[in-house]
């Protein structure tokens, strides 16, 4: 069994600090969803982040899409032999099933990790494909 850990993961939901930044604010009316509850992206969020601590390694979840897609698309994933951990930067863990099927498409990625964000687990009410602790490595 193999191992697999993200570490320090460019993947958080907005700070509070930023909520009330207008591109925050343009961004989470353009989506319907509170600030609290959208992910940082560096892509829609720059004026935002310049002033963030450690902003040069905050609010890329395109990298975490990406490296999660092809981890769990190896043949070894699908052997069985691969656990996947994706350590955030606020020291939350996401423990990744070996069955999750990731969507594709970015922007239901987007949406799939607001929502284990908001909830803690996805789906919420079965066994869960995702799973998000607060703890640390």
């Amino acid at each position: 069994m193999l191992t697999l850990v993200l570490a320090e993961s460019a993947l958080e939901t907005v700070p509070q600090s930023l909520w009330g930044h207008p591109a925050i604010v343009s961004h989470s009316r353009k989506w319907g969803k509170s600030p609290r509850h959208i992910l940082l992206d560096r892509s829609y969020h720059h004026a935002a982040m310049k002033r963030l601590p450690q902003a040069y390694k905050r609010g890329r979840p395109d990298i975490v899409h990406f490296s999660l897609l092809e981890a769990l698309g190896s043949p070894l994933n699908r052997e069985g032999k691969l656990q996947i951990y994706v350590h955030t930067i606020n020291d939350f863990t996401i423990t990744v099933s070996p069955k999750a099927r990731l969507p594709r498409n970015y922007s239901r990625f987007v949406g799939l990790m607001e929502q284990l964000f908001e909830v803690g687990r996805v789906p919420p009410k079965e066994t869960p494909l995702l799973k998000l602790e607060q703890k640390t490595f």
